[in-house]
């Protein structure tokens, strides 16, 4: 992973030298926990791989909550990296960075062509009120996608001018 390769620097000064803790972490605690919580530091005893300490970040009253669930979210974060990484979870509390959502591009306008696609490819279903549903999904479908450029002909690119082998 790219992202994993850039970001490996700032997070191994975190103790995290593998970030895959924080890329991943509503895969591996759930997304209750996630929407509460976020690793902060993960600290190994000198000279040992395994074991670790996770400083968690949770904000307000889900620290209880988190703590009650401390040896499920170690058993999830050793199962997934497959060997015993975090052996305790300290709590800290504090605001949680929120992610806030990717703002959805506005749906373009069907060409003419790309309208008829639709209705085409529905025109064989018998049941009309499915026909319009198939419908409305494949233009949702067709619109969210780019547009594709025009095409045009060869023939259709503007002409030259002749040159003139010298002046008249």
């Amino acid at each position: 992973m790219a992202l994993n390769k850039v970001m490996k620097g700032p997070f191994a000064k975190r103790g995290f030298s593998q970030t895959e803790i924080l890329s991943r972490w509503p895969t591996i605690v759930g997304p209750m926990l996630a929407q509460h919580s976020c690793p902060e530091r993960l600290t190994f005893e000198r000279e040992k791989t395994a074991g670790a300490n996770l400083l968690v970040r949770v904000e307000g009253a889900f620290g209880l909550e988190l703590q009650h669930l401390a040896p499920q979210v170690i058993d999830r974060i050793n199962t997934y990296f497959g060997y015993r990484a975090v052996a305790r979870l300290s709590l800290l509390q504090g605001p949680i960075p929120q992610q806030s959502p990717r703002p959805r591009a506005a749906a373009r306008d069907l060409t003419p062509a790309e309208e008829k696609s639709v209705v085409d490819s529905v025109a064989a279903t018998r049941d009309p009120e499915l026909a319009r549903a198939l419908a409305a999904l494949g233009r949702a479908v067709v619109a969210a996608s780019p547009a594709k450029p025009a095409d045009f002909a060869i023939n259709d690119a503007p002409k030259r001018a002749p040159e003139s082998a010298g002046p008249p």
